[in-house]
C-alpha cells in the first residue's frame, strides 16, 4: 500500500483502504470487488499539456551553426531551447515524477519543412526527416525524446530552416492522444 500512496502523491505511511475513491479511481474499479491485483501496473499520471500555447522554438546565430531543440523527458516535463523565442507547454502530464514517461509514446505529423542555403537537418527521436505530409512512428518516452532543428550556413551566405507540424503523445496501448502544434525555426548568418 505504500506504493499506492506514492502513486497517489501521499506520504508512504498514510493509512488508506482499497475502498477509498482515489484508490478505486487509480485501479479503474469504481464499484464492486477490488483487489491489489487491480492496482498492478496502474499509473496516476494524467496526460495533458499544461498550457494552451503551441510549441515555438526560434533560434538565430551569426556563427557557423545554431540549434533549436525541444526535449520531452521521462518524468513528464518538457524543455525548449532557443535563443530568441521559446514557449509552449513545460509538461505533457501530471504529476511530474521519475519514470512516468515509460508508459507513454510520442509521434509527429510534419506539415511542412523548408530550408534555404543549408543542409536540411531536422532530427526527431533519432531519425532525420525532410519534406511534408510525414507522420513519424510512435516512439516510447522511456528515455528523453528530442526534436532538433539545426541550421548552418554554407560559408558564403546565411541559411535557415523551418519545420511546422503537430506533436502527439498518448499512453501506450491507447488510441487517444493529446496534440499540440509546433513551429521550429533556426537561422545562421556568415559572420562579417
Amino acid at each position: 500500500m505504500s506504493q499506492v500512496n506514492d502513486e497517489l502523491g501521499l506520504p508512504s505511511t498514510t493509512n488508506i483502504s482499497l475502498n477509498q475513491a482515489n484508490v478505486r479511481a487509480l485501479a479503474g474499479v469504481p464499484s464492486g470487488t477490488i483487489s491489489m491485483n487491480d492496482l498492478r501496473g496502474k499509473s496516476n499520471f494524467t496526460l495533458g499539456f499544461n498550457n494552451a500555447d503551441e510549441f515555438n522554438a526560434v533560434a538565430f546565430a551569426s556563427a557557423f551553426r545554431v540549434d533549436s531543440t525541444i526535449e520531452f523527458y521521462n518524468n513528464g516535463s518538457i524543455d525548449i531551447f532557443a535563443n530568441i523565442t521559446a514557449r509552449g507547454p513545460t509538461a505533457y502530464g501530471s504529476p511530474i515524477a521519475a519514470g512516468v514517461g515509460s508508459g507513454c509514446e510520442i509521434s509527429l505529423y510534419i506539415n511542412s519543412t523548408s530550408s534555404t542555403n543549408i543542409v536540411n537537418t531536422f532530427t526527431a527521436f533519432g531519425t532525420v526527416y525532410s519534406g511534408s505530409g510525414i507522420t513519424t512512428p510512435w516512439v516510447p518516452l522511456s528515455s528523453t525524446g528530442t526534436m532538433q532543428l539545426r541550421a548552418f550556413h554554407n560559408g558564403a551566405s546565411e541559411g535557415s530552416i523551418v519545420v511546422l507540424g503537430d506533436v502527439r503523445i498518448r499512453k501506450i496501448g491507447s488510441g487517444t492522444s493529446i496534440t499540440r502544434g509546433f513551429f521550429m525555426y533556426a537561422e545562421c548568418q556568415n559572420p562579417d
